[in-house]
């Protein structure tokens, strides 16, 4: 911030307006006191009280934007540098061009799901904040998202706390908590850390490379009333157990009944599970490696 911001003058009306911000010496946005209205003018104009209010003037006008929302502009110090206000009182800087096309965006507009909104302008601009706005955008849809929820039932009771229905707040966690694994997909968890959590939340929440992350899925709906980690063995009719290791099934055996495969799969798993934990360390959060090293397999799970 410039240090001329701040600074206020009068002009020969009497009229006091205040620089709110400062380009250059010939280019100074000031607001007036009186009705907030802006002008752009020139630190020697300031200084000799030779500025005013603009004559023309198209504050008032009302337009529909392209979701539908009634805006209007509110300040028009020039036709590149206007301001409209929205029903729900946010303010929108733009170019009176924008106006007519309705091509103003109300970043408070609860747009994705009717749930999520960006909170600020201007945040996607480069590749890691696309990727950033992609995470948190699937994050909403699996949660709200109708269709998803139809094809996906494990999301049906899933939520997003209200502070990540802003990107803006999302984004801000993202930059200090997202980190890559050479060669690995990175993917947003849940529950992880919170044992069987659904809600979304810096809390709770941390990213894991895709193979820690399908450890937490139970397959209930797959596997119907039988333990995690057992099946029917269509073969020999006895139960197997088996595991996904490093993107490989890996056969255990069959058994008599469903308990003793149970832990015969537990065994093998929880091993797997600490593996995976000293294999990542250098780069997982500490959070993350504590509850890979003391996860418990329950056959109740």
């Amino acid at each position: 911030m410039h240090e001329r911001v701040g600074e206020i003058f009068c002009n020969k009306k009497g009229e006091k307006a205040i620089i709110v911000k400062y380009n250059s010496a010939k280019d100074i946005l000031v607001q007036f006191y009186d009705d907030y209205s802006f002008i752009n003018t020139s630190y020697y104009n300031l200084k000799n009280k030779a500025f005013n209010k603009n004559k023309k003037t198209r504050v008032g006008e009302i337009n529909f934007n392209s979701d539908g929302l009634i805006m209007e502009i509110v300040s028009y110090p020039r036709v590149d540098n206007i301001f409209v206000k929205f029903d729900d009182g946010t303010i929108a800087n733009a170019e009176y061009a924008d106006f007519l096309k309705g091509s103003i965006k109300n970043h408070n507009f609860r747009r994705l799901c009717g749930i999520g909104y960006h909170g600020k302008h201007g945040l996607i601009k480069d590749d890691f904040s696309r990727k950033a706005h992609n995470v948190w955008r699937f994050m909403i849809r699996r949660c709200y998202d109708p269709l998803i929820m139809y094809h996906h039932t494990a999301y049906r009771d899933c939520t997003v706390c209200s502070s990540w229905h802003s990107f803006y707040n999302f984004f801000e966690w993202f930059k200090e908590n997202y980190y890559e694994i050479p060669n690995e997909k990175m993917q947003l968890d849940k529950d992880l850390i919170l044992r069987g959590n659904t809600r979304y939340s810096p809390a709770c929440c941390s990213f894991v490379p895709q193979c820690i992350n399908v450890q937490s899925t139970n397959s209930k709906k797959m596997r119907g009333n039988l333990p995690l980690g057992v099946s029917i063995n269509n073969r020999t009719k006895l139960f197997k157990s088996q595991i996904k290791k490093d993107g490989k099934v890996l056969f255990i055996g069959d058994f008599d009944n469903t308990e003793d495969a149970f832990y015969a799969y537990k065994d093998i798993k929880e091993k797997y599970l600490k593996e995976l934990a000293e294999r990542y360390k250098e780069y997982i959060p500490e959070k993350v490696y504590n509850s890979l090293i003391n996860w418990e397999i329950k056959i109740t799970d």
